[in-house]
């Protein structure tokens, strides 16, 4: 029952932190619709990520203080890959949204953030709680694509006909 804890806490903290940020600044319509949907967003993809599970016993990954760990990247590279992918699509998206003015090493870079926060909070959620998830490099490089996809269709449509999504963006 206690390996339910990291998701609760992550749901009431980003519920919380969601409905001040939506209710304590003044937005216009299209962003507070943007961000709602990015807030929602990260609901669901922590209640995927953090719900307890039973990993694969087929895999064969080292254990640091009990964590099952895989450091090798392609290793064990299997349908949870394009899973992984889809995953971070709309987190690109969002971040191609709301920051319009980002260039390509920039999403590179702050793609590189969701596959690192979600692994090394399975990590501490783990150690701690018992969650039983797998901490992976391929889930960071798998995050880090989906999110760059999603931010080069994004970036794409925009940059296509600036106009029309220029309302959305926060910076």
């Amino acid at each position: 029952m206690t390996s339910w804890i990291p998701l609760l806490l992550l749901e009431t903290i980003t519920f919380i932190l969601g409905h001040f940020l939506l209710n304590g600044i003044r937005w216009q319509f299209m962003q507070r619709l943007v961000l709602t949907g990015f807030w929602l967003y990260l609901m669901v993809l922590f209640f995927l990520c953090f719900r307890p599970s039973f990993g694969d016993p087929f895999l064969i990954f080292r254990s640091f203080h009990n964590v099952p760990v895989n450091i090798r990247p392609t290793l064990n590279f299997r349908i949870d890959t394009l899973e992984n992918i889809m995953l971070t699509i709309p987190a690109g998206a969002f971040f191609a949204l709301i920051l319009q003015r980002l260039n390509l090493v920039e999403a590179g870079l702050l793609s590189m953030i969701p596959g690192i926060l979600i692994e090394s909070g399975q990590f501490m959620a783990d150690y701690f709680f018992q969650i039983e998830r797998i901490v992976d490099i391929n889930d960071i490089l798998t995050n880090w694509l989906g999110c760059m996809i999603g931010f080069f269709i994004v970036s794409s449509i925009i940059w296509m006909n600036p106009k029309p999504w220029q309302r959305l963006a926060i910076n």
